[in-house]
């Protein structure tokens, strides 16, 4: 069996906690899109969209405890297409500038947090809302934007099934695919192939059990299942991601096996490590998991491959996919 290479780094919890955010940020990004100038303006960048929110808030500002009236012909913009958007509840028609200051500051907050993080040149398109992809899936973004409207939510949810099996053992059936259904990527592998694998993992318990990382769990499940024909490094790593749901281990950085390095591949990445790190890939994949990202690649890898553009001065190694 060809050898997964392994990695013993920690994805940090920054990473984690700023991948939260920007998924944080796309909800208030979701409430915030339906503004004319973002419309109009989609490669705009977040420096210039802060630029935007802080001239609203220092217009809204003057105006002080006035009225926000039922029209804003007389307000000037940006302030009056912010205030367009928002429609106000019966009960609080009587709102002032002031109340809306705050939400308009709160916006301005969230876009200092976000630019700290990658960069004020980072382009708007990079955030638009899940369900909303900008064009035809001609850019990464895009992709990754339909990949989470399409695909994200039935990964989870079938990872999440290997959460709550009563024993370990349990887990080690299912998540072989000996008990229950077998998982779609081992139906070409066999039967009797998954029950001899099972067996070994069964015999490996107490062994599994101490697995403190993912990467220990991937390495052990690999020594224990090697020499068996047919089970390969995707079968591998597979059933290391369904295990590791039951004991709440994840995946620190981006395995590739032949479907996903060819997606790596079409993003110009080296694979030749085996894996990718999460800071290697391009910043539109910080919306998804290291998981995702696997499977991202994998399904998305023809399109990927189809997109890839030439740049003048670069070799046809060198490609890459516009973000």
């Amino acid at each position: 069996m060809v050898k997964m290479t392994s990695r013993k780094n920690r994805l940090t919890a920054t990473h984690k906690q700023n991948r939260d955010l920007l998924r944080a940020v796309h909800r208030f990004v979701a409430e915030y899109s339906p503004t004319p100038w973002l419309r109009e303006n989609p490669k705009a960048t977040l420096g210039q969209l802060k630029e935007r929110v802080e001239e609203a808030v220092d217009q809204c500002i003057q105006f002080g405890d006035e009225r926000i009236p039922d029209h804003q012909n007389d307000i000037p913009a940006p302030l009056s297409e912010e205030l367009a958007e928002w429609e106000l509840p019966e009960d609080e028609e009587d709102q002032t500038f002031d109340y809306r200051v705050e939400n308009l500051q709160e916006i301005s907050e969230h876009l200092d947090e976000l630019i700290e993080w990658l960069g004020d040149d980072f382009e708007v398109v990079g955030l638009w809302p899940y369900g909303k992809p900008t064009g035809k899936g001609e850019i990464l973004i895009e992709l990754i934007h339909e990949y989470l409207e399409v695909h994200a939510e039935g990964q989870r949810k079938h990872h999440n099934r290997y959460q709550d099996f009563p024993s370990l053992s349990e887990a080690i059936k299912h998540s072989t695919g000996v008990v229950g259904k077998v998982p779609d990527h081992q139906r070409r592998v066999g039967l009797e192939v998954l029950m001899k694998a099972c067996s070994r993992l069964l015999r490996s318990q107490d062994k599994i059990k101490t697995c403190m990382t993912f990467d220990e769990l991937l390495d052990l499940v690999e020594q224990r299942t090697a020499g068996t024909q047919r089970f390969g490094i995707l079968a591998v790593y597979d059933i290391t991601c369904r295990l590791g749901t039951y004991l709440g281990l994840e995946p620190e950085v981006v395995y590739l096996h032949a479907g996903t390095a060819r997606g790596a591949k079409a993003l110009g990445m080296d694979t030749s490590r085996g894996y990718l790190e999460m800071d290697e890939l391009p910043k539109p994949f910080r919306l998804l998991e290291p998981c995702e990202c696997e499977n991202f690649l994998c399904i998305y890898k023809v399109r990927l491959a189809a997109i890839r553009r030439k740049p003048k001065g670069r070799s046809s190694k060198e490609r890459p996919v516009r973000e």
